[in-house]
């Protein structure tokens, strides 16, 4: 049987009907309910989810394509090319970059896949701050090369190196781990390889632990107290995951397949059910050791919130390349491809041409198998016209086709960002917050002190007049001094230090 393209539906789609019903919820109710553990909304997260809902629908523009023999035509809805939220956008992306990996990237030499997972109670420190996964991505680059270096005693050796970053585990609960591919042996300076045996990787989760501990000591993310405390557990939660057998020289697909699962996206549609008359989502996944099931209830809003969390910042690399496949040996390379790299005993030479990226119609064929500007009614070759972006232009040609849909998709109210500076009533005792202003400053900053001391009104002839802001007033129990600070958003949590 003949296979037909067939553009998708996107309203159909789960996520899309939880995305319309639910983000303005999550997007309103997201300074009183999550910021307490998801710090400051992120401008291009919440831009990602909302093009994610014009992905693929008809209502925001398409391109016809259309047969010149027969006028056999439909239409092709844009994309929105986002990373995270989107499946269909993201997944473009990961073949792709793992056709790229296999090709221009990796050396026909032996690799293996490693995994480098981080205790639980470490996860809260790069939650907030997805740009201090950077931090944990270099840790475990050099870790894993110096390692190499060791097994294969050979102290200048380099290895290659891809480095994946995921922030999500099962059911979308944050989980930072890193993704390796690795060559199974490191290049001397003659560009010769040197494979090593497999061995234990106890050795390696033990350097791992020490110097994540001491990276993050250093740069103040935990205390000496947390870090000692890690230190003296025995069951110290730094696991690695070498995989069970090396990749072969000549095995790309192997390869590809393996880029492929590394990039792929933090949720699956086939696993996703929107149920819209309690809005809630059903999301199956392997069983659960803490809940003895295999799926979760979530609730519209929590499951774009879980979504949220792991859409990459606007300019985030979640892809990394070290040592031999760094950008710039790789450039380097190019430059004189004359070198040749010596591998078991036979050369070759790197291929100098640029990275191009596969067309539309290529990557249909290679998913679906079929062809999809080939006419299924004469097997003509169909062509591309003018692409349809004005609304009422679109409106009045998807009316007459009967695919114009009542649901409109329109610009939503963003949540208004805190103040920028927080003025704080102390005690001038003991420094005890006995206010703050404006009213609803604790809204904005659900984590910070706030004690609210009880002072009787004065009535009658024995009132005062308010006191000024930055005035000092005498009180029966001391001062009251006003001061403003400038930095609500400390680090720490803490606003407020009081000295003598």
């Amino acid at each position: 049987m003949t296979r037909h393209y067939r553009p998708r539906r996107a309203r159909s789609s789960p996520l899309w009907q939880c995305l319309h019903d639910s983000l303005e919820t999550f997007t309103t109710g997201y300074y009183p309910e999550r910021f307490k553990y998801l710090g400051p909304l992120d401008p291009s997260r919440e831009t990602a989810l909302r093009d994610s809902l014009r992905c693929g629908d008809l209502a925001s523009g398409f391109l016809r394509v259309q047969c010149p023999d027969c006028d056999h035509h439909y239409l092709l809805p844009f994309t929105c090319k986002r990373r995270g939220c989107c499946p269909s956008c993201h997944q473009r992306r990961s073949l792709d970059t793992a056709a790229y990996i296999r090709d221009e990237v990796c050396l026909p030499v032996p690799h293996r896949h490693w995994v480098f997972t981080i205790p639980r109670i470490l996860r809260n420190v790069f939650r907030k701050e997805p740009q201090r996964l950077t931090e944990l991505c270099h840790l475990v680059a050099h870790t894993l090369q110096d390692w190499l270096r060791e097994q294969s005693a050979i102290p200048d050796g380099r290895a290659g190196i891809v480095l994946a970053i995921h922030t999500f585990g099962d059911y979308l609960a944050y989980h930072p781990h890193i993704h390796c591919l690795a060559t199974a042996g490191v290049f001397d300076n003659a560009h010769q390889f040197h494979l090593i045996r497999s061995t234990g990787c106890e050795q390696l989760a033990q350097i791992f632990r020490h110097r994540v501990i001491q990276r993050l000591l250093e740069l103040k993310w935990i205390s000496q107290r947390q870090a000692d405390k890690l230190l003296g557990w025995h069951h110290h939660g730094f696991n690695i995951d070498q995989g069970e057998a090396a990749i072969g020289a000549d095995d790309g697909k192997a390869l590809e397949r393996l880029a492929q699962y590394f990039l792929r996206a933090p949720i699956s549609l086939q696993e996703m059910s929107w149920n819209a008359q309690t809005k809630t989502v059903l999301y199956r996944s392997a069983r659960s050791w803490r809940t003895k099931r295999n799926f979760e209830l979530f609730s519209g809003s929590d499951f774009v919130a879980a979504l949220y969390e792991h859409v990459p910042p606007k300019g985030f690399q979640t892809l990394r390349y070290y040592g031999t496949y760094s950008n710039k040996a790789r450039g380097q390379r190019k430059r004189t491809a004359t070198n040749p790299f010596i591998i078991q005993n036979s050369s070759f030479k790197l291929s100098p041409p640029a990275r191009r990226k596969r067309l539309w119609r290529e990557r249909i064929f290679a998913i679906w198998g079929c062809d999809p500007l080939k006419c299924p009614c004469c097997g003509s070759e169909m062509r591309p016209h003018k692409p349809v972006q004005d609304s009422d232009q679109i409106r009045r040609q998807l009316e007459r086709l009967g695919l114009w849909e009542p649901v409109i998709l329109t610009k939503a109210y963003t949540p208004r960002a805190p103040p920028s500076t927080v003025r704080w009533i102390l005690d001038a005792h003991d420094g005890t917050v006995i206010d703050l202003e404006p009213e609803n400053a604790a809204a904005w900053m659900p984590t910070a002190p706030h004690y609210k001391r009880e002072r009787a009104e004065p009535t009658g002839a024995t009132a005062k007049a308010k006191p000024q802001a930055g005035e000092i007033q005498p009180l029966e129990d001391g001062l009251l001094i006003e001061i403003e600070d400038p930095d609500p958003w400390a680090q720490d949590n803490e606003p407020i230090f009081w000295t003598d």
